[in-house]
């Protein structure tokens, strides 16, 4: 690692820091108003306060977001492909929504309070009843004007293709009787740096810090989202996930190339782009 990349992180961790803290005491008044069940009033207060955190850490991480088609107006449920924990500040950057999420993160320290926080929507995938009792908390989300996003691969990847859809959270806008509506991610690394699936993707058992250090040294981050259109809708799960894998799959620009092997153990200085 260079001194200059060094540098980098050095300046950017106090600058993310500052940016994650500056929004709390609004996002604390979002929450007090939803309390006294002005739920669309707390709605709004609360994406102000996370739209202005994730275009404030994106400027800081170097991002350059290019967003092609139109995001959906809220409330709406929406699915993408999933690369790393920058996914979800992408998100939080272009669309008014709350993520729906596994059990553990609402566990892990800092993130799992900040992810509550944002109003961030967990379910136990252990446990399939788990899906019916999330339901009436996905309705109250619909009913006060947010969206819903989820990522149907149930896990990050390095981006040389979308992994397989899982069907049993797409219960989730069947019950509510609403389209489905789609998104493809993708990441680029300037030419010189570190490949995008190894210092953007975050995938397999790649340490957290580490990797987020690696990916706070690079100079600049393309982020490409696609919106696709029109939204989905199926009779059923397994068919509704089948139809929004290979509309996402459309529109899917790799983030490495075909021959990484899903697992960290692979060299990214080994690989030919």
């Amino acid at each position: 690692m260079s001194l200059i990349s060094t540098l980098r992180a050095a300046i950017r961790i106090p600058l993310l820091a500052l940016a994650t803290l500056i929004p709390l005491p609004i996002m604390f008044v979002g929450r007090a108003v939803g309390f006294l069940g002005a739920r669309r009033v707390s709605s709004k207060i609360c994406h102000f306060a996370i739209r202005g955190w994730a275009r404030s850490c994106l400027a800081i991480m170097g991002v350059d977001l290019r967003v092609a088609g139109e995001a959906p107006a809220p409330p709406f449920f929406l699915v993408s492909n999933h690369l790393s924990y920058l996914d979800i500040v992408v998100l939080h950057a272009t669309c008014r929504a709350r993520f729906l999420s596994k059990l553990e993160i609402a566990h892990w320290p800092v993130a799992g309070w900040l992810a509550r926080l944002a109003g961030t929507l967990f379910i136990d995938r252990t446990q399939r009843r788990d899906v019916a009792r999330a339901i009436p908390e996905l309705r109250d989300a619909l009913a006060a004007g947010d969206g819903v996003i989820i990522f149907p691969e149930g896990t990050s990847s390095a981006g040389s293709l979308v992994l397989p859809f899982h069907a049993s959270l797409l219960q989730v806008p069947i019950s509510l009787d609403m389209p489905t509506h789609w998104a493809s991610l993708a990441y680029k690394t300037p030419e010189g740096s570190q490949p995008a699936f190894w210092s953007v993707c975050w995938w397999g058992d790649m340490p957290f810090a580490s990797h987020f250090l690696k990916l706070l040294t690079l100079p600049r981050i393309q982020a490409d989202l696609d919106f696709g259109a029109p939204p989905v809708e199926a009779g059923d799960r397994k068919a509704l996930a089948a139809a929004l894998h290979g509309a996402v799959t459309s529109r899917f620009r790799p983030s490495a190339p075909p021959h990484v092997a899903e697992s960290p153990a692979h060299d990214p200085h080994t690989a030919s782009l």
